[in-house]
Parts: structure tokens; sequence; C-alpha cells
């Protein structure tokens, strides 16, 4: 339902990237991280990736194996990574590139420059399938429409937590750089970004009417001038979700204030000008 990507990026240029093998032990240890911790996102609810994930069948709630498609696993198929050195690492891997029915299927989980003449690894991706419905503290949505947006919050907030420890344990220093990509933790982020930018209607709002007094020489026509502005949202309201009952609303919709300020205020100096 919700597809997001683990990104691995090669953070200490070695010769081999992400195919080194203290970059391979770190990435699996990323993935392991994403696969275990869990989250209270309260009323008593915990959740995790095993809440979340795409399961293997209606009746079942465990994850599906295509629901967490590591590029280490795929590459590396029933090895284990701690006891090899680097060079078996390397021919284990040529071995994979050099097989025609796996690498056509892990080939989109590595770099597209990658071959057998050039095995370094700076980006790498591990596919992550989010399914509905969620199984959440033991109850299970009936389908995918069963209170959406809640279920997507769950999702997301699963996710987000997840994406903000990842970036604070892994710096600039760090030998990979992870990261979530995807619908959900995107546009949590993106939503932040809007809601921060909505702060600032407060100034923008102060900055109009400062400026009414300033160009219209009489406190009163400000003051007057901003209420009609600032009015013409509830009255707004009232016809949208009182009388069409569109109740719709998000955070973008916060940014028309931006838009109603410049053109009302613009409207205003011109019918005082004309008056004058």
């Amino acid at each position: 339902m919700w597809a997001t990507l683990i990104l691995f990026e090669d953070n200490k240029e070695s010769e081999y990237g992400l195919l080194s093998k203290d970059s391979l032990l770190e990435m699996k240890k990323i993935e392991n991280y994403i696969q275990t911790s869990e989250i209270d996102v309260g009323d008593g609810i915990t959740l995790g990736w095993k809440d979340i994930c795409l399961a293997e069948s209606v009746e079942s709630t465990a994850c599906s194996p295509k629901s967490f498609i590591s590029p280490i696993t795929s590459a590396f198929t029933g090895m284990d990574i701690e006891v090899m050195n680097q060079d078996q690492i390397i021919e284990s891997f040529k071995e994979t590139m050099r097989n025609p029915v796996v690498w056509p299927m892990i080939e989109p989980l590595f770099d597209k420059s990658l071959s057998l003449d050039n095995l370094k690894v700076t980006y790498a991706r591990t596919i992550m399938s989010i399914g509905a419905p969620l199984n959440i503290n033991g109850v299970r949505y009936t389908d995918v429409s069963d209170r959406y947006v809640e279920q997507q919050k769950y999702a997301t907030d699963v996710l987000v937590s997840q994406l903000k420890q990842l970036r604070a344990d892994y710096g600039e220093d760090s030998i990979v750089k992870p990261d979530l990509v995807g619908q959900l933790p995107l546009w949590e982020e993106f939503e932040t970004l809007l809601n921060n930018d909505a702060s600032f209607a407060g100034f923008s709002v102060i900055f109009v009417f400062c400026f009414f007094i300033f160009h219209l020489k009489s406190f009163f026509l400000a003051f007057v001038g901003i209420m009609i502005i600032l009015f013409s949202f509830p009255f707004t309201v009232l016809i949208t979700e009182g009388v069409l009952r569109c109740t719709f609303f998000s955070s973008l919709h916060t940014l028309a204030i931006f838009i109603v300020l410049g053109i009302a205020a613009d409207d205003v100096f011109v019918f005082v000008d004309a008056w004058r």
C-alpha cells in the first residue's frame, strides 16, 4: 500500500564503498533496528515494523518475505558476513552479479554504474512494503478504506520516529548515512515545513496592520481594514463547512492567509486612494 526505501549512502569513500565489510555490517544493524524497534503511539499502543508490514495473507499477521527486500540478504543469501573477510565478500558479490537469474532481480537495489569492473557502491536501498489493513494492538482493520486516515497515521508515526532516531545516531562522521524515503515520511516533513511557515502568519498580520497605519494615516481605518481581512476566514469556514459540508483541511490551506493579506491589503489601498 505504501512503499518506503531505506536509502544507504557511503559516507567513508572507501575502495568498495558500501561493499566494505564495516559498511555492510552497519547497514545490517540499521535494518535490524527498523525491523525490531517499537514506539509508543499513545493509548497504551506500542507499534513496530511487525504491525505495519505487508502481511503474508489476509488471515495472517506475519510479515511477508516480500515486505522487506534487503540488498544484503539478496546479494549474500545464506551467508554470514560477520565471519567473511573483505576478499570473500567481493568474490561472493561477483558470483551474484554473474548469476543471470538472480542479478536482474536485485540490480535495482544498487548503483546504476555498478559492474564487474566497478565494484564501488555509493548508494544502496532496501525496499519496505507497508500493507493494509493494518493489525493494531491485536485488532485488524477490515480493509484499506476502514479508517484510512487512522491507519496512515499509525504507519507514519512508526516511520517518522525511526527516521528521527536514525538521523540522531548517524551524522556526518558515520561510515553509512541512512535515510527513509517514501510517501509517508516525506509528506510528514512537508507538513512540518508548512506548519513552521504558517507560524509566521502572525508577524504578517502585524506588519500589514502597521503598514496600514503608515499609509492610511488613520488607526481607525487600519483597525477596520485588518479586522475585515481576519473575519473573512471564519466567514469562509462557515460557508464551506457549514453550508457546503466540505470538511477537508490541510496545512496548505493555512498558507492562504498570506495570499488573502496581500490581495485584501492592496484593495484597501486602492479604495482609500480612490476616495481621497
